[in-house]
């Protein structure tokens, strides 16, 4: 159980590394206004995704921790 807690604990840390990086928008030049903010608005879901999966790895670590605990 601590080892599947840890183990969820570890994919959604990297979830959250592979949803604020910064090649996963690309390097391209927006010359369009509209493009650019589209591409500021989807930037800001991938933040917030990232941190909610940063946020459930967290809880996955104190799962673990407290399960270990108590054994």
């Amino acid at each position: 159980m601590v080892n599947g807690l840890v183990w969820a604990g570890l994919i959604a840390m990297a979830g959250a590394v592979f949803l604020s990086s910064s090649w996963m928008g690309g390097y391209v030049s927006d010359v369009d206004e509209t493009a650019a903010q589209e591409r500021r608005i989807r930037k800001k879901q991938r933040m917030r995704w990232a941190m909610w999966c940063l946020v459930l790895s967290l809880v996955m670590f104190a799962l673990a921790l407290l399960v270990y605990n108590l054994r």
